[in-house]
C-alpha cells in the first residue's frame, strides 16, 4: 500500500519544473517533537529538520523531505531507473511544509502537501510580529532572549541568540535580530531545539518549486477542508472504477483498501502546525 501511494507521489513531484533562487552557506539542523494526532497527546513524534539559509535566501523542510527530493533530483538529472533506491531509502515525514525565504523581496514562499497534491502559496502574514522580553537564559554555550508571537492560530514562545547573527529561524519565523534556537507553542503540541550550526564548505543551492504554479493561501486552506471530509479523493479520483492491484506479497489492494488507509492517516496527522 506505501510504495503504491509512494508511485503515485513520485509521477506527480517528478514533473514539478523548480528554479534556482539562491545559495545557503548554512546548514541548520533542528530536533522537533510535535504531536500528530489531536486524539493522542501520547504519541509525540520526533524529527530532524534542517534551515539552509544564506545572504539571499533560506529553505526550511524535515530532513526525510530534503534526502528524499535529493533522490527524486538525481532521478531526473541521471533519467534512469533508480526506484528500487527511492522505495526502499526514503523516509516518510509528518511535518510535509518546505518554507523558502528570499531576503531580497522580503517573500516567504510555502509548498504544502495534502496527500498527493502539492500547492506553492505566498505567505500573506510575513513579516512576523514579535515582542521582545528581556528575560534571558542559557542555550547550551549561548546566551538567549526570549520573544513572542502569534501565528496560524497558536501562540509561541521563541528565544533566539546574537551571538549568531542569522535572523532566521524554522518553518516562517524570522526577523529575529539573531537566530532562533528554541520555538514551541505554548500548548506543547510543536517544538524546535536548535541541534548543530554547520559553515557549510559549498554553498547549498536552494531551489523553489516555479512560481508559475502558485495558489493563494485560502485555496490550499480550502482544499485542506475538502480533503479531511473524503481524505482518499485525492488518489481514488484517479482511479478506474473496479480497480484493483496485487503487491508484490500478493496483498490486493482496492479502492475501499486505499480510502480506509487515507482515513486512518488523515486522522494521525490532524494536528497540523497552522489550525485551519
Amino acid at each position: 500500500m506505501r510504495n503504491f501511494i509512494f508511485i503515485i507521489i513520485f509521477s506527480i513531484a517528478i514533473n514539478i519544473q523548480a528554479q534556482v533562487k539562491g545559495e545557503a552557506d548554512y546548514l541548520i539542523r533542528y530536533e522537533v517533537e510535535f504531536i500528530p494526532d489531536c486524539s493522542n497527546r501520547e504519541d509525540v513524534r520526533n524529527e530532524v529538520h534542517r534551515l539552509y539559509t544564506g545572504s539571499s535566501v533560506s529553505y526550511y523542510a524535515s530532513e526525510a523531505n530534503v534526502l528524499n527530493d535529493s533522490i527524486l533530483r538525481t532521478i531526473k538529472s541521471r533519467s534512469s531507473s533508480l526506484w528500487s533506491s527511492l522505495s526502499n531509502n526514503s523516509s516518510v515525514s509528518y511535518f510535509t511544509p518546505k518554507v523558502y525565504k528570499d531576503w531580497k523581496t522580503l517573500e516567504v514562499w510555502v509548498n504544502y502537501t495534502i496527500l498527493t497534491d502539492e500547492y506553492v502559496y505566498q505567505e500573506p502574514n510575513t513579516p512576523i510580529e514579535w515582542e521582545i522580553s528581556d528575560e534571558i537564559k542559557e542555550i547550551g554555550k549561548y546566551k538567549a532572549q526570549k520573544a513572542i508571537t502569534s501565528f496560524g492560530g497558536r501562540d509561541y514562545e521563541a528565544w533566539f541568540t546574537t551571538e549568531i547573527p542569522i535572523n532566521d529561524g524554522p518553518y516562517v519565523f524570522h526577523g529575529l535580530p539573531g537566530l532562533i534556537l528554541e520555538l514551541y507553542d505554548i500548548n506543547g503540541d510543536f517544538q524546535f531545539n536548535f541541534a548543530s550550526l554547520v559553515n557549510l564548505k559549498e554553498p547549498y543551492k536552494v531551489e523553489i518549486e516555479s512560481i508559475s504554479n502558485k495558489v493563494s493561501k485560502e485555496q490550499v486552506i480550502k482544499a485542506y477542508k475538502k480533503y479531511l471530509e473524503n481524505p482518499g479523493y485525492s488518489i481514488t479520483s484517479k482511479l478506474p472504477d473496479g480497480f484493483e492491484v496485487t503487491e508484490a506479497d500478493g496483498t490486493k489492494v482496492t479502492k475501499r483498501e486505499i480510502e480506509k488507509t487515507a482515513r486512518e492517516n488523515a486522522k494521525k496527522r490532524s494536528n497540523q502546525i497552522e489550525i485551519w
